[in-house]
């Protein structure tokens, strides 16, 4: 998934199920900033203070194996369940690294984070969660089950939806994955789906009491609510700010936090916290910015999730050691 789902849809998901206007914003920005945040620095080097963070995303595919093992399968290609309907190919074909839906693996590292309370930890696994919708049948790895038939051989290799570019993660867009027993893949159906599941874990996290009519009610009406903002088809993915225009806006009613939701801005929280020259601006509280709480959510993120799966998803697999 792309911008449109990860920062204005989680928002509004958010802020339906009941979390505040600030913390919904926490949480969609967050989720947003897992693919944004993609530059290693050290910050306040050589000082009391000196710290580096991890990235969450990579723009480089030809990373060394390892690299990318630290990257994909943890933060957006969550393996699932090869056997599932969905996942079912014409060559017949599984990999246990296979990306499903709503899978245990993700709703674990989803539900792990909602039980710490850490608005950031949640957004990160929020962004993992919904992308087990968005790139679904494919893996986070070297594979050539990544390959799509019909494709020209390329310097890139099969590694996730390379091959589908950037198809799985637009919204409006109905496109073929000629891999699959049911090729024609609707991507505004799966992200509806994947926003009603996601609400229904967040508001029962904000709400234990909530009855499972009402939940179902509120459900309901947060899909009805997306699908106008979504509109109709856009195969050719020109209709985004417009779409992005109404999320903004529904974010200004009451039951979506009460305020117009501010354009995203990918660089907000660091230059919050870190000044031109890699220092921190408030070297006694750059615990408490938004930019390092996110970076040690991404590093408790990786930590846990990755201990895990090596118990359950990658235990008896050669992998490179990451």
């Amino acid at each position: 998934m792309d911008i449109e789902f990860h920062h204005y849809i989680c928002h509004l998901i958010a802020a339906k199920a009941g979390f505040g206007a600030e913390e919904a914003r926490t949480i969609a920005y967050a989720s947003q900033y897992v693919d944004d945040n993609t530059k290693v620095y050290t910050i306040d080097e050589g000082s009391p203070a000196e710290y580096q963070n991890y990235i969450s995303q990579t723009v480089n595919i030809l990373k060394r194996p390892a690299e990318l093992l630290r990257i994909y399968p943890l933060f957006h290609f969550p393996p699932g369940d090869p056997i599932v309907e969905s996942a079912r190919r014409k060559d017949g074909a599984m990999h246990r690294l296979n990306t499903t839906p709503d899978s245990p693996h993700a709703r674990w590292i989803l539900d792990e984070a909602l039980k710490l309370g850490d608005l950031f930890r949640i957004g990160v696994a929020a962004h993992t969660y919904a992308d087990s919708w968005a790139h679904q049948n494919f893996v986070g790895f070297f594979s050539s089950f990544n390959k799509m038939q019909g494709t020209l051989d390329r310097l890139i290799p099969d590694i996730g939806h390379a091959d589908a570019e950037h198809q799985p993660d637009r919204v409006g867009l109905v496109w073929e994955d000629s891999r699959l027993s049911n090729s024609q893949v609707d991507n505004t159906q799966r992200f509806l789906e994947a926003a009603r599941t996601m609400f229904l874990r967040f508001a029962r996290y904000v709400d234990k009491a909530i009855s499972d009519k009402a939940l179902a009610q509120k459900a309901d009406e947060l899909v009805r609510d997306l699908t106008l903002c979504i509109g109709g088809p856009d195969p050719k993915h020109e209709l985004s700010r417009e779409r992005i225009n109404r999320y903004r806006e529904f974010a200004s009613s009451k039951e979506y936090g009460g305020r117009m939701l501010a354009v995203y801005d990918k660089e907000a929280w660091f230059q919050s916290a870190v000044d031109d020259h890699k220092r921190w601006k408030e070297p006694q509280a750059y615990q408490q910015t938004d930019w390092y709480r996110f970076q040690e959510a991404v590093k408790s993120h990786q930590q846990e999730f990755r201990e895990y799966l090596e118990e359950r998803a990658f235990k008896g697999m050669e992998l490179p050691a990451f």
